[in-house]
């Protein structure tokens, strides 16, 4: 078993009721919605997942250092984070031309209090989801669970603040494959059967049809 860290290479936010501003280059990113008004704010950010292409994952944390602000709220934000399916740049991203994201993967997380610190949020869902099945990847989206609801703001600092001491990062566990079965390569994991064909992970569930050897198989 290894591990790997893979620090932020790129990272903002976008704000429905600025939809055309392009906020990068802020020492601080906004997630969820300020008060009762218009105001919800999206977080992206881009992590190199290169290097972890043909590897099992184990477990995935991205760690985000909250920046404490007299306009974000303690109470408990719940959020979730997807996989970015289309290309996207942080300098010239905002609302209204913000990147697609897919509901692969996407793991519910949650947030209480303001204080600044290092907040852990558990994505190994997301990030197993993203390599064991080759997914489209162009980083990261975070977002209120329910954008209507007010008085969930908060804050986190971004690479521009110049210190990898506040930069966001993904802490991962992984492992080599365990082949068995053919040259190309099947493990279980889980529940999970998982098969490389064609230059990707295929997966399904125990007991159903998976392809091997030039045939479909059932696994039990």
């Amino acid at each position: 078993m290894s591990t790997t860290t893979i620090f932020v290479g790129g990272d903002t936010f976008i704000r429905q009721s600025a939809s055309t501003t392009n906020y990068n280059g802020e020492t601080y990113m906004a997630l969820g919605k300020t008060g009762t008004s218009s105001q919800v704010d999206r977080i992206l950010m881009g992590f190199d997942l290169s290097g972890l292409s043909g590897k099992i994952i184990d477990a995935a944390v991205l760690n985000m250092y909250q920046d404490y602000s007299t306009y974000a709220y303690s109470a408990e934000l719940p959020f979730t984070a997807h996989c970015i399916s289309s290309s996207w740049s942080a300098g010239s991203v905002n609302w209204s031309n913000q990147p697609s994201y897919t509901a692969n993967g996407a793991v519910n997380l949650f947030l209480s209090g303001n204080a600044d610190g290092w907040r852990e949020f558990n994505v190994s869902a997301l990030i197993q989801d993203i390599i064991h099945n080759a997914r489209t990847y162009y980083g990261i989206l975070l977002k209120q669970t329910n954008e209507s609801t007010g008085n969930l703001r908060k804050q986190f600092f971004t690479e521009e603040y110049g210190s990898e001491s506040r930069q966001a990062y993904l802490y991962v566990t992984y492992h080599d494959m365990n082949l068995w079965g053919y040259a190309g390569g099947a493990f279980q994991l889980a529940d999970e059967v998982y098969v490389y064909q064609s230059g990707a992970w295929r997966t399904s569930a125990t007991g159903s049809a998976v392809y091997q050897s030039g045939a479909w198989r059932s696994f039990k």
